[in-house]
């Protein structure tokens, strides 16, 4: 284009030509900098994909999506029992029941659980949370902890959050039965 304009100008001096040149380049140079000036007024505000790579540990990263909850009574130890462990969405949010939801229990000291794999299909999903359906037995009384780990989605009504392999602890008392080893026992 530049080259155009100067072949046009077939009438005019070098000089005016080197004139144009510095005009048009100035007219460039201008808009350039008001095109770059124009974001700068605005405050940039920063947003994490939603699948972002976390920078905290993993155990605190969603801490404000959901609660755990634990059966409110004690098992018995010697039994075998149902029991149901809960995750509930947080204030705001709701179970993404679209989700392909898993859940996988670690060995636990001093409680047997019969299935320790479950998958969406699995779960009682609600619109605010989800039981996992355990049986488990303990062989000893008080309080006993059962880790898992996680990957479920709860959303709001904007935005879903993807969960990956959260860590998570639930706990369940043990109490009466025979926990007490027998007379004469090595």
């Amino acid at each position: 284009m530049m080259n155009e304009i100067l072949q046009n100008s077939g009438n005019s001096s070098r000089r005016n030509r080197g004139r144009l040149v510095l005009v048009l380049l100035m007219a460039g140079g201008v808009l350039a900098a008001t095109a770059c000036d124009k974001g700068t007024s605005e405050t940039p505000v920063a947003q994490a994909p939603i699948n972002a790579i976390p920078t905290a540990p993993a155990e605190n990263l969603n801490a404000d999506r959901y609660q755990l909850g634990g059966p409110a009574k004690a098992i018995t130890v010697g039994e075998s029992s149902a029991i149901a462990l809960t995750i509930e969405a947080a204030d705001g949010l709701k179970v993404n029941e679209e989700f392909p939801w898993s859940i996988t229990f670690e060995d636990a000291p001093g409680v047997e659980i019969a299935k320790k794999e479950f998958k969406m299909e699995e779960l009682d999903l609600e619109p605010r949370r989800a039981s996992i359906p355990l049986t488990v037995s303990a062989s000893e009384s008080g309080k006993h902890l059962l880790s898992a780990v996680g990957n479920f989605s709860v959303c709001n009504d904007t935005q879903c959050y993807v969960i990956r392999n959260q860590k998570l602890a639930f706990h369940v008392e043990a109490s009466g039965g025979d926990d007490a080893p027998a007379a004469g026992a090595n």
